[in-house]
């Protein structure tokens, strides 16, 4: 898990840097959903997140790294990086935005931190 969440930190980082295309390229990635699925990560369209969070957070990253820092839920995390990957994967009509960036960047950091601190 720990080089899961190394290898699409560094992805989104970058992500801006990219040439144009570049998100389609990962949004039809079939790499990255049997990552998901090795990891145990389920693709349920956020609702287990929904639920645990609300949708507010589920849509924007504001707010989210508050309400995520009390989360040591691994999985529920996890799954929820995996549905919104498969959003845009399947029903987005555009790439992500600097917004969508930054709440993939905030779920992968804290999923790393619990890999981290919890060995």
């Amino acid at each position: 898990m720990q080089e899961f969440c190394r290898k699409y930190i560094d992805f989104f980082e970058h992500y801006n840097k990219r040439e144009p295309g570049n998100d389609i390229q990962f949004f039809d990635n079939k790499t990255f959903p049997k990552e998901c699925e090795s990891l145990k990560f389920e693709m349920d369209c956020g609702h287990s997140f929904i639920k645990a969070f609300g949708e507010q957070v589920w849509l924007y990253p504001d707010g989210l790294e508050d309400i995520v820092k009390h989360s040591d839920n691994k999985k529920l995390i996890g799954s929820a990086i995996f549905s919104k990957w498969r959003f845009f994967n399947h029903w987005a009509n555009s790439g992500p935005t600097e917004k969508d960036i930054e709440w993939f960047l905030i779920m992968l950091r804290r999923l790393q931190e619990l890999v981290t601190t919890q060995k």
